[in-house]
C-alpha cells in the first residue's frame, strides 16, 4: 500500500442571489397614487450590510493574520496573484466591523468567566498605534494578555489593547473584586492591584541572576569544560565567587525538577501541595539564604547583587506557590501566549487605528482560545460568525459559542 498526500487548492467563488421586486398591477396604487412595490424577503441575512463579505471569507482572513501571522498587505498580494482584487483596506474594514458587531460580544462573555477563574496569568507586550501616536504623542501602546491557568476547566486567553500601562489597566481587565490568584512578572502595575493573591514568576527571578552570571569569564570557562561532574566541581571549588552565584541557581533548577516530576505523574492538587512542602520548601529556603549570601559577598552596585535583591524583594510572592497545589511556579504560560501575537506583529509592525488594534485583540482572543481547546480556528470563527449573524447576539447563543463550550459541533475540532 502506497499512500500519497495530495493538495487541493482552496476555492474562491462569487455566489449570486437575486431578490425579485414586483410592481402591483394598475389599480393597486398607494394613497399618493404611486405603484406599490412588493419585495421578496432575502433568504439569508448578510454578514455585513452592503459588502460582499461572507463568514467563510472573513474567518479565513482572520485566521491568516492571527494564526499564520500573515499581515493584510501580504494577503492582498496573495489574492492579486490568484486574480482577485481584494484590498487590505477592505479586509481591515471587514475585520473591524465583524469584530464590533459579533466578536466583541463573545469576548466580553469570556471575560466574565475569566474573572471567575481561581488562578490567572497576565503579561503584556508593546504595540504601536499610529492614530494614538498622532493624537496623543505616545510612542508605545500595549497588548495585555490574560490566560486561565492550566488546571482551569475553562481554557482561554484574552488579548486587550490599551493605550498605556497605567495602573488602571489591571482593574479594567480583572474588575474591582478579583480576589483569586494572579501570576505576573515584576511590573509594579500588577502589585498595586491589591484585591488579588499575588504570585511572582520564578523564571523572571532566576533570569535576573543568571544574566549576571553568564557574562562572567569564569562561568564561560566552566561552560566549555567537558561534561564531567567532578571536573566542573573541582573548577567551582577553585573559583569560590562563582560557586556562591551558582548555588541558588542550582537550587532553583531543583525546584523545577520537583514541578516536572509532579506534572509527569499527574499528581492531584493535594499531592502536589504535600510534595512541595516536603521537597520544595526546604529548597526555597536555601535559595533565600543563597541570595542573602550574594548580597554580602559582592559589590552592592554589581549586577549579581541587583539580581539577588530582585529575588529577595519578592520572596513572599515567589514562595506563595508553595501554599496551594494549583498555584504555578512561573508565568511561562502567559509568555507562551504572548508569543503568537509577537510573531504576528513582526509582519504587520503596527496598528493604523485604535479600532483596528481592538479588532486584532478580539480575533487573537478567539483564534488562540480555539487552539487551546482543540478547535480549528478558521472553522470555529466561521461557525461563530454564521450563528451570530443568523440568530443575533443572544445570551444563550453566546454561551453555546464559547471556545470551551461542550456543545460545539464535532466537525470544528481537529481530528
Amino acid at each position: 500500500v502506497h499512500r500519497t498526500i495530495k493538495y487541493v487548492p482552496q476555492r474562491l467563488y462569487v455566489e449570486v442571489e437575486v431578490d425579485h421586486n414586483y410592481v402591483c398591477p394598475k389599480g393597486c396604487e398607494d394613497e399618493d397614487g404611486k405603484p406599490v412595490m412588493i419585495s421578496a424577503a432575502r433568504r439569508e441575512a448578510p454578514l455585513l450590510e452592503n459588502t460582499m463579505s461572507s463568514p467563510s471569507l472573513v474567518s479565513h482572513i482572520i485566521a491568516q493574520k492571527t494564526v499564520m501571522g500573515l499581515p493584510l498587505y501580504r494577503q492582498e498580494q496573495d489574492w492579486q496573484r490568484r486574480g482577485f482584487n481584494l484590498s487590505r483596506s477592505i479586509m481591515a474594514s471587514w475585520m473591524i466591523r465583524s469584530s464590533q458587531i459579533y466578536g466583541e460580544a463573545l469576548v466580553d462573555r469570556m471575560i466574565q468567566d475569566f474573572r471567575e477563574c481561581d488562578v490567572v496569568h497576565m503579561d503584556e507586550t508593546v504595540l504601536k498605534c499610529l492614530e494614538v501616536s498622532r493624537d496623543q504623542d505616545r510612542t508605545n501602546c500595549y497588548m495585555i494578555v490574560g490566560v486561565s491557568a492550566e488546571h482551569e476547566a475553562r481554557q482561554m486567553v484574552i488579548y486587550q489593547f490599551k493605550k498605556s500601562r497605567a495602573q488602571k489597566f489591571v482593574w479594567e481587565f480583572l474588575g474591582e473584586g478579583f480576589e483569586k490568584a494572579l501570576m505576573s512578572d515584576g511590573f509594579e502595575g500588577y502589585d498595586n492591584y491589591t484585591a488579588a493573591i499575588h504570585l511572582s514568576c520564578m523564571a523572571h527571578a532566576r533570569r535576573h541572576l543568571y544574566d549576571a552570571v553568564k557574562i562572567r569569564a569564569d562561568y564561560q570557562t566552566l561552560d566549555k569544560l567537558p561534561d564531567d561532574t567532578e571536573v566542573k566541581l573541582s573548577y567551582i571549588r577553585e573559583n569560590p565567587a562563582l560557586g556562591i552565584l551558582l548555588e541558588p541557581l542550582g537550587n532553583i533548577n531543583r525546584l523545577y525538577e520537583v514541578e516536572n516530576r509532579a506534572k509527569k505523574k499527574k499528581l492531584s492538587r493535594e499531592e502536589v501541595y504535600e510534595l512541595r512542602q516536603k521537597e520544595s520548601k526546604p529548597l526555597f529556603d536555601q535559595v533565600i539564604k543563597g541570595m542573602e549570601r550574594i548580597t554580602r559577598s559582592f559589590d552592592s552596585g554589581s549586577k549579581a547583587v541587583k539580581g539577588a535583591n530582585y529575588f529577595l524583594k519578592r520572596k513572599d510572592s515567589l514562595g506563595r506557590y508553595l501554599e496551594d497545589g494549583t498555584y504555578p511556579i512561573d508565568n511561562n504560560l502567559a509568555e507562551r501566549m504572548v508569543k503568537p501575537f509577537v510573531i504576528g506583529r513582526k509582519g504587520f509592525l503596527f496598528a493604523d487605528t485604535e479600532a483596528g488594534a481592538e479588532a486584532t485583540a478580539v480575533w487573537y482572543s478567539l483564534s488562540q482560545s480555539a487552539i487551546m481547546n482543540g478547535l480549528v480556528p478558521e472553522k470555529y470563527i466561521e461557525h461563530v460568525l454564521t450563528r451570530l449573524k443568523n440568530e443575533g447576539i443572544k445570551e444563550d447563543v453566546l454561551e453555546e459559542l464559547l471556545p470551551y463550550s461542550r456543545t460545539l459541533p464535532e466537525n470544528l475540532y481537529k481530528k
